[in-house]
C-alpha cells in the first residue's frame, strides 16, 4: 500500500519523502530510521524504539511537509498535533479508535 501510494504521487509529479527502514526502495526520497529491515536485524530491534525514531526523524522535519500521511493505526496523532501541520492516517482498528478519540481527544 505505502509503496503504490508512494509511487503513484511521484509519477503525478509529487515531491515525496518516504521513511522507512533500512533495505526499502522507493522514487521518493528516503530517510532510513534503521539500518535494516526490522525483521532482520539481530539482535532484534524494539518495535518502540524504532518507532520512536521514526516519530522523532519526521517530526525534526515536519516544517518541510505539506502533508504529513502515516500508516501508524493512530498512535502517532496526539504527537503529530503538536506539529501544526496537515495529516492524513490509515487506520485499520477504527472500532478502537474511535473509543480512544472520545474517551481521550475531546478535542477533536
Amino acid at each position: 500500500m505505502v509503496s503504490w501510494l508512494t509511487e503513484e504521487l511521484i509519477s503525478l509529479g509529487k515531491k515525496v519523502t518516504l521513511f522507512a527502514s533500512g533495505g526499502s526502495t522507493s522514487g521518493a526520497e528516503l530517510v532510513l530510521v534503521s539500518p535494516k529491515p526490522l525483521r532482520l536485524s539481530r539482535p532484534p530491534i524494539d518495535p518502540m524504539s524504532a518507532l520512536a525514531a521514526l516519530l522523532e526523524s519526521v517530526a525534526k522535519r515536519a516544517n518541510e511537509f505539506d502533508v504529513i500521511h502515516c500508516h501508524l493505526d493512530w498512535v502517532h496523532i496526539p504527537f503529530f498535533l503538536q506539529l501544526g501541520r496537515r495529516m492524513g492516517a490509515l487506520i485499520f482498528r477504527f472500532a478502537l479508535f474511535r473509543e480512544w478519540l472520545c474517551g481521550c481527544a475531546p478535542w477533536l
